[in-house]
């Protein structure tokens, strides 16, 4: 699906609120073209009708130079030829704007990047290489179980999102700012990118009264929003933690057995019923 006009007038401002905060803590922002991207790769997985939404912290820190690749185009439409996802009325061609941000499949995986698509930039080894290299915990722990896909890899991939859709599954993030920096550093105090994310972005996304079920992945973002906006407490249905949280085997499937019940539940064609989401 295209991201909306409006939606991206609602991340611009969002953003430009942000932008303070992250000089404050000390980082340098991303430019606004970088939030806008990672909505326009959220929004052309989005399922027509959501049923689940997952909210979970933020992308990750997309540097200038990380931006510059471009991914190849071509091969994303020939990958996705015979899915929901083939360009049409109302969903674009894949976007070729490369983010640190699960739903832009060249995060972690670098096949899908044109080989000439960013200027030489040559780091101290003489090569160039991208920093950010991908959320396998989330297709692993999250979004393959979720979808009732066991195996892993690009073209599973693919089977993955497919399934997501046809059940209505949706992630969003609660900032337009990227939380995690790289190299292990983090944004400190980030309750003020989640609470701007909520007044400026995801309120027009979630809005009250949809029939969504929502759960959050991580108990920070979900302390974060739930005790500062009732809102949204009244829309979340539960929470689990990130899947990098250290938890054991036995209580990481404790946690996931109620939203892995759910899923299990939804619909798996994605025709009947009223859309949740209104745009």
């Amino acid at each position: 699906m295209k991201l909306p006009i409006n939606m991206r007038d609602y991340i611009i401002a969002t953003h430009n609120r942000g932008t303070k905060f992250i000089d404050w803590a000390g980082f340098e922002p991303e430019p606004v073209e970088v939030a806008i991207a990672v909505e326009e790769h959220r929004w052309f997985w989005k399922p027509e009708t959501v049923r689940l939404i997952l909210v979970a912290e933020s992308h990750v820190y997309t540097t200038e130079h990380d931006f510059s690749y471009h991914l190849d185009v071509d091969k994303m439409k020939s990958l996705l030829d015979g899915t929901h996802f083939v360009q049409g009325h109302n969903q674009p061609a894949p976007i070729r704007e490369y983010v640190g941000l699960i739903y832009c499949l060249a995060y972690g995986d670098k096949t899908l990047l044109l080989p000439d698509s960013n200027p030489e930039i040559q780091h101290d080894d003489g090569t160039r290489k991208l920093s950010a290299r991908g959320t396998p915990q989330y297709w692993g722990q999250v979004f393959s179980p979720l979808a009732g896909v066991t195996s892993l890899g690009f073209e599973w991939k693919i089977k993955i999102l497919e399934g997501l859709y046809r059940k209505g599954i949706w992630l969003l993030d609660a900032s337009v700012h990227a939380i995690y920096r790289g190299e292990g550093k983090k944004v400190k105090d980030k309750d003020q990118l989640h609470v701007q994310w909520w007044d400026g972005y995801g309120k027009h996304i979630m809005q009250p009264g949809n029939q969504a079920h929502v759960w959050v992945i991580g108990k920070g973002v979900y302390k974060a929003l739930t005790s500062i906006r009732n809102d949204f407490a009244q829309m979340v249905s539960g929470c689990i933690s990130q899947p990098n949280a250290r938890l054991t085997n036995e209580e990481r499937a404790k946690e996931m057995e109620p939203l892995l019940e759910l899923a299990a539940s939804l619909p798996n064609n994605n025709k009947d019923g009223k859309a949740n989401i209104v745009i």
